[in-house]
């Protein structure tokens, strides 16, 4: 069986890792072969590089460059692939041509987000490559709901977790002495990690933090991304509580301070499947979410974790208290989640999910 994945880049983001980990994963099923065409030569996750499947990229030379379209029909003339796979909106532009003019299976995988306002970008390109689509992929419910897909054509594959970035963390002691934060040993830390712009709601995580400190001062909040807004959120912290609240940055190798945790934080407007929580959950860090669809449904309406109206900074300081003063209550819970990602959402399980779906679609 032969596929050809169409993404924009392979930089560091979510939806880039997704397309790696299954492209690992696919490297192991000896009847699949695949050509991942990227329209940037951007590659953060270069371990694509040594696997047994050509990467090729189209730069495009302009934003406009329509030669882009021939090039990819040229490709999937000359490859002949059974399923064409798209990664994003541009990339299922792109494919078009090849998909009407050569009759090929369509899988559009451009839905990450849990929002599409009408005339966006996204909106526009959804109703252009919809009707042509086979199978219109999504990773959470939410998405499905806000691009009004078909339901003849939907279907949902959740993120995956490769449970080995997990494997041989250092303690928190290590981390500790990595950053040396002695005077810290004895603190409870609450982290949130993310994208510092619109989407993710920082002011409140902030917000709720500074105030927490004025009863708990043996607690360090770390601040784990960067973003356009970081300058703005970072005035937003209390004179009294900048020795307790740390940027970090963006970080590679994030794992290890998730796993220095007490509790894993993801304030935000909406979400469609969260890679931070995931990370929380397979380092069994109990969970505090705000509760948007998205959220919910990774973290089953409460089950795996606490969720919070978006916006109350009072529901936000009252979770963590709780798990602060019960630690028990915390550790219980994210045994809860730990066992679920295990059972449901480790990579082997969803990439085999995706090769039953490439089976289907090409019996």
């Amino acid at each position: 069986m032969k596929v050809v994945m169409l993404i924009d880049s392979l930089r560091d983001g979510g939806k880039e890792r997704r397309a790696t980990e299954l492209l690992q994963g696919l490297s192991r099923y000896s009847d699949v072969d695949c050509k991942v065409i990227l329209l940037k030569d951007n590659i953060h996750y270069k371990e694509v590089l040594d696997l047994n499947f050509e990467v090729i990229v189209f730069k495009r030379v302009y934003k406009r460059d329509i030669s882009v379209f021939k090039k990819i029909y040229d490709v999937i003339k000359n490859y002949q692939p059974d399923i064409i796979h798209s990664w994003g909106s541009m990339p299922s532009i792109f494919c078009l041509p090849a998909v009407l003019l050569q009759k090929k299976t369509f899988i559009n995988a451009m839905i990450s987000n849990s929002v599409c306002p009408v005339m966006s970008k996204n909106w526009i390109r959804s109703k252009i490559t919809f009707p042509f689509s086979d199978v219109i992929l999504a990773n959470s419910n939410i998405g499905i709901k806000s691009y009004h897909v078909p339901q003849s054509k939907a279907m949902v594959i959740r993120n995956g977790f490769c449970m080995s970035r997990v494997e041989n963390l250092p303690d928190r002691d290590s981390v500790i002495d990595e950053f040396d934060w002695h005077d810290r040993k004895d603190h409870f830390f609450i982290g949130m990690v993310a994208s510092i712009d619109y989407r993710k709601d920082f002011p409140l995580f902030i917000e709720a933090a500074n105030q927490f400190l004025g009863s708990n001062s043996n607690v360090t909040f770390l601040v784990i991304g960067d973003g356009p807004d970081k300058n703005a959120v970072e005035t937003m912290v209390a004179p009294g509580s900048k020795e307790n609240i740390l940027f970090l940055g963006k970080r590679r190798g994030v794992e290890r301070l998730v796993n220095m945790l007490d509790i894993g934080v993801l304030c935000t407007h909406g979400e469609g499947t969260s890679n931070a929580i995931m990370e929380y959950m397979a380092c069994k860090k109990p969970v505090v979410a705000t509760n948007v669809p998205g959220n919910a449904e990774l973290l089953k309406d409460g089950e795996l974790g606490v969720l919070v109206e978006r916006g109350s900074r009072m529901e936000l300081i009252d979770a963590w208290q709780k798990m602060k003063d019960n630690q028990s209550f915390a550790q219980e819970l994210g045994q809860k989640a730990y066992n679920y990602i295990t059972e449901h959402m480790d990579n082997k399980v969803v990439v085999q999910q995706y090769v039953d779906l490439y089976h289907q679609l090409t019996q």
